[in-house]
């Protein structure tokens, strides 16, 4: 694609991480996600799906949609699902910070290549362990994922700007009834 007059190629941010104790910011710069990456994320580690446990039933009877197939109670608010989301939104948080960091001149990671692990789960569990280990808190995580969704353009103040550029929130003055 060509547009006269502008060069493409994605957005990026410096950010500061105040690392305490004297040891000065720790800074990185995060480069904003390709179109296409956070499906690219859910294919690589999709989330659960909720299995059907049996059948929801109203005094003795099963419960049946309109087209008459039964309404399944499913595993959805179970501990094991509920944990089983929690590692996939993790490990798909993990892989869209890396994929961010990953033109950062001064940021390295000492695990293998993807390729070599089993899964990407698995890849991204290594990852997210690297991160542990270089001492980053749950706080410093938060604030990679919440930075990279800004330089994305996908955090829900520049969705709400973009959404309000194309479609004008019409004030009451405005409208003639």
């Amino acid at each position: 694609m060509k547009v006269k007059g502008h060069k493409g190629g994605l957005s990026r941010a410096k950010i500061l991480i105040d690392r305490g104790e004297g040891r000065g910011p720790l800074e990185l710069t995060l480069t904003a996600l390709a179109l296409g990456s956070t499906q690219e994320f859910d294919k690589k580690v999709p989330g659960p799906v909720p299995r059907d446990i049996k059948p929801l039933m109203q005094h003795g009877q099963v419960i049946r949609n309109a087209d008459g197939s039964p309404v399944m109670l499913t595993d959805a608010n179970t501990p094991a699902f509920k944990e089983a989301e929690q590692l996939a939104n993790r490990r798909q948080s993990t892989l869209m910070v890396h994929r961010a960091l990953e033109n950062d001149a001064n940021v390295s990671f000492d695990a293998a290549a993807e390729k070599d692990f089993k899964t990407a789960g698995e890849y991204a569990d290594a990852i997210f362990q690297e991160l542990a280990d270089f001492g980053l808190a749950i706080g410093d995580f938060g604030r990679l994922v919440s930075e990279t969704l800004n330089v994305s353009h996908l955090s829900s103040k520049k969705l709400d700007e973009a959404r309000e550029a194309f479609l004008p929130v019409e004030r009451e003055e405005d409208l003639q009834i």
